[in-house]
């Protein structure tokens, strides 16, 4: 407590909001504030040597990202809020720390105690990120441009997802009146292009579509590896949640510590023990470097490999991408399949793109199977270099 230069009491307050984003802070001070005292109760504050002068201006409000293309009013640094039953001066975020301090006289310090905890309790509920798809910076994911239809899986491999990960989701009132807990942790194995990233955005797109947040973390070195942990800390403040994590072999890396995913998998089951709405997706290139003791079910619930294409689907996969009166009837799919079936779906998707273009470049109209044939042979030794440092499977 200390004195003005009017010899009036004054308190300092401050509240630490852990694990919140300044931008999350900034747009929930400006919303309590407005709510609490009014949108015009916002000063200018000047900051001189020994004494802070709030300017007669209005409050310049920062514009802040709340979404893809939308956003919300938010201020930093120093700021009074006066009306006739209030006044304060805040501090908001200035280290970029989620912290407010703020200075009142004694008799309105309950009052600034509850308006910091009515921030707190409104970045709880109302948090610009809750329920919205980011990445583990805080950035928002763009789904606009995923579809369902375009993306093509193995028939096994879509009924496990649809059945591991996506039930979840989608059904929460029938999995309540059985009693299942919606917590499960699923591994995606497999090949480089198989459709693993694709699987992490359409679960995005369903998650943020049903309420769940959606935490992206992708490839990391080990030194980033507390990104991971982070994940956890934002989805206790956000579940329902999903964390994906991308690679989490570190294929990349010779340092993979296997006791690090031990550290992680524990970590995902002393949030859920606490009835914890939270799925947790991990992706890998091959298990080899993944304990087998951290494979069984209850530390991996899951494993759904992400197997190649049959000719049928191939034929679909193609088909989402080639417009029908550009493809030739006669192709045969099923010797299709046999030239190019041990391609990841990745590759697939290329063949169409590059068969497209041969044909704009060549003024031509159809596409035919020796066309598709050479685009898949043209891709042969892309493939072996992405396939042999991976160690994927012939």
């Amino acid at each position: 407590m200390k004195m003005s230069l009017f010899s009036e009491k004054t308190v300092n307050l401050f509240k630490v909001f852990d694990y919140y984003d300044p931008r999350d802070i900034a747009v929930a001070f400006v919303q309590v504030a407005s709510l609490k005292y009014g949108s015009d109760s916002f000063q200018c504050v000047r900051k001189f040597e020994f004494k802070i002068i709030p300017y007669d201006l209005p409050i310049n409000f920062l514009k802040i990202e709340t979404g893809i293309k939308t956003t919300a009013n938010g201020v930093f640094g120093q700021v009074k809020l006066q009306n006739q039953s209030f006044s304060g001066e805040f501090d908001i975020c200035s280290s970029d720390q989620p912290v407010i301090s703020c200075q009142v006289k004694a008799s309105l310090q309950a009052e600034a105690d509850d308006f910091l905890d009515a921030i707190g309790k409104h970045l709880k509920e109302k948090s610009i990120y809750r329920g919205k798809a980011i990445s583990i910076d805080y950035e928002f994911l763009d789904l606009s441009g995923i579809s369902e239809t375009d993306v093509v899986y193995n028939e096994n491999t879509k009924k496990e997802i649809q059945t591991n990960i996506w039930t979840m989701i989608e059904n929460p009132e029938r999995c309540g009146q059985l009693k299942i807990l919606r917590q499960r942790k699923v591994l995606l194995l497999g090949t480089y292009g198989s459709g693993k990233t694709l699987t992490a955005l359409l679960t995005a797109k369903k998650a943020s579509a049903k309420g769940w947040t959606f935490i992206y973390v992708p490839p990391t070195n080990y030194q980033e590896k507390n990104n991971i942990l982070f994940a956890f800390e934002l989805a206790k403040k956000y579940w329902p949640a999903i964390i994906f994590i991308e690679d989490i072999d570190q294929e990349q890396y010779s340092n993979f510590d296997e006791s690090f995913l031990k550290k992680i998998l524990e970590s995902t089951d002393g949030i859920i023990s606490k009835n914890g709405e939270l799925i947790l997706i991990l992706t890998a290139n091959r298990t080899e470097k993944i304990a087998p003791a951290l494979q069984r079910p209850g530390r991996i619930d899951k494993i759904i490999h992400m197997g190649l294409l049959n000719h049928k689907e191939i034929k679909s996969l193609l088909a989402a991408i080639i417009p029908e009166k550009h493809l030739d009837q006669k192709i045969n799919w099923e010797e299709l399949g046999n030239v190019c079936g041990s391609y990841p779906p990745a590759f697939i998707r290329e063949i169409g793109t590059s068969s497209l273009l041969k044909m704009i470049s060549e003024n031509g109209y159809l596409i035919t199977q020796e066309n598709l044939i050479a685009a898949a042979k043209n891709l042969e030794c892309q493939f072996r270099v992405c396939d042999n440092p991976l160690g994927f499977k012939k």
